[in-house]
């Protein structure tokens, strides 16, 4: 296990630290971007990020109508109390 790990980090220096492995490594990249493409990722790719963006549309409309609602019940407990305490203000000096 122990040279496993020795092996790919030896790996890891080598495409990182070296001009060859510079060039190796960008053509692993640009051999992967084609790969995808041939595969359909990329129109895959595109309907996630649909589904997100929908998502969060319908994610965004739903807090939208929670804070309202929340909002609307913290005034109507503060129009109330402030209504209290001003009815008790009035009898107090009758």
């Amino acid at each position: 296990m122990k040279w496993m790990w020795i092996s790919l980090g030896a790996a890891v220096g080598y495409v990182f630290g070296t001009r060859a492995g510079r060039e190796q490594f960008n053509r692993m990249s640009s051999w992967a971007k084609s790969a995808s493409k041939d595969v359909g990722l990329s129109d895959a790719a595109e309907e996630i990020v649909g589904s997100a963006r929908s998502a969060g549309s319908v994610l965004q409309d739903a807090a939208t109508a929670h804070t309202q609602s929340v909002l609307a019940d913290v005034t109507g407990s503060v129009t109330d109390r402030l209504e209290a305490v001003a009815n008790s203000a009035s009898e107090g000096h009758s």
